[in-house]
Parts: structure tokens; C-alpha cells; sequence
């Protein structure tokens, strides 16, 4: 039993966070959304995703992606595309697909430091009705990380899906930025 809670305390995890801007026209903020994705992984986290009470936003793609990568065993194409939805269902870790995609674009990558230096992968994408979005009221409400622009044919690394919405009117030149935060940490 020590042996199992000691393995539990080395482990690393992946923690993923999602911040959505909302801009009209002249580039004022409308509003800011900063997702709390289940940024508190201690025990209490771990007991309730045990319970099926709650859950980070990785997949099972991305899980599985992840590994092959670090062990150079056929890795997936990079997860440098975003993209955005209007679904509403939870995300699942059994996720492969954005629920309602409206769009998805590359993504401007960096790394960044949260805690440890380089730690944390950033993806950074703009929409717009440059990206053939239309609309009045589209209540955009879902985001993915992929490593492709089909949706249902690309690999997503994680997939959020948030409330309250960010409601946009594509037609009168609102643009929504999102980042996206992919962590590497001790577990």
C-alpha cells in the first residue's frame, strides 16, 4: 500500500487551461473567460475523476499521443490546430471530435513557464469572420487542440467545453482569441 501512494506522488500530469477573449470591432475586450480546468490536481481532484464527478479536458488521443511521442514510437502529426464549436454537451476524456465545430486553424505555438522552465506548451489562434464565420448571436461554447483541420479525422489532444458562452456577432466584426495551455507537471 506505501509503494501504490508513493507511485501516485511521482507521477506527472498534464494540466490544460483555456482562456477565451471576446473583441468587438475596434478591439475592445467585450469579455474574458478564463476556464478553470480542474487546475486543483491533488487528492481531492484525483478522488472525485475516481467518482466520475469530474475530469481534465486531455483525451484518450492525446494520452495515447503523448506517450508515443516521448518514446519516438511513431508519434502523430504536432497538435498546432485550434478549433472552436458552439456544443454544449460535458467534454470526456473519450472525446475524438469537437461536438459542433465551427472552425479550425492553425495556431500560434510557444513555448512558456509556469512553474518549471519550458514546462508549459501555448496555442494562440484569432477568429474572425475572416475565417468564413457568419452570424449574429453565435454562441460559441467548445474548443479543441488537434493535429488537423477535419474534424472526426484529426487527433485532439484536449477538448473544452465551457459556460457562460462567448456570444458572438461575427457580422459586425467581433473576434475571439483563445489560449490554450498545455502543462507538464508533478503529479
Amino acid at each position: 500500500m506505501v509503494i501504490n501512494m508513493v507511485k501516485i506522488f511521482q507521477s506527472t500530469i498534464l494540466v490544460d487551461t483555456v482562456e477565451t477573449i471576446h473583441f468587438d470591432k475596434n478591439h475592445n475586450i467585450i469579455s474574458r473567460n478564463g476556464v478553470p480546468v480542474k487546475q486543483n490536481n491533488g487528492l481531492v481532484h484525483r478522488f472525485l475523476m475516481w467518482l466520475h464527478l469530474a475530469h481534465n479536458t486531455m483525451t484518450i488521443q492525446g494520452f495515447a499521443s503523448t506517450v508515443k511521442f516521448l518514446g519516438n514510437l511513431t508519434p502523430p502529426a504536432a497538435f498546432i490546430y485550434m478549433g472552436i464549436g458552439t456544443g454544449t454537451t460535458p467534454s470526456a476524456v473519450g472525446d475524438t471530435q469537437l461536438q459542433t465545430p465551427l472552425v479550425i486553424k492553425v495556431a500560434a505555438m510557444t513555448v512558456q513557464t509556469s512553474t518549471q522552465v519550458g514546462d508549459t506548451l501555448q496555442a494562440v489562434a484569432t477568429f474572425s469572420s475572416g475565417d468564413g464565420l457568419s452570424g449574429t448571436a453565435v454562441a460559441v461554447t467548445e474548443v479543441v487542440l488537434a493535429n488537423g483541420t477535419i474534424n472526426g479525422t484529426a487527433l485532439i489532444l484536449m477538448h473544452q467545453v465551457y459556460s457562460p458562452s462567448d456570444t458572438m456577432n461575427w457580422n459586425q466584426g467581433d473576434s475571439l482569441q483563445v489560449t490554450i495551455k498545455v502543462q507538464e507537471k508533478q503529479g
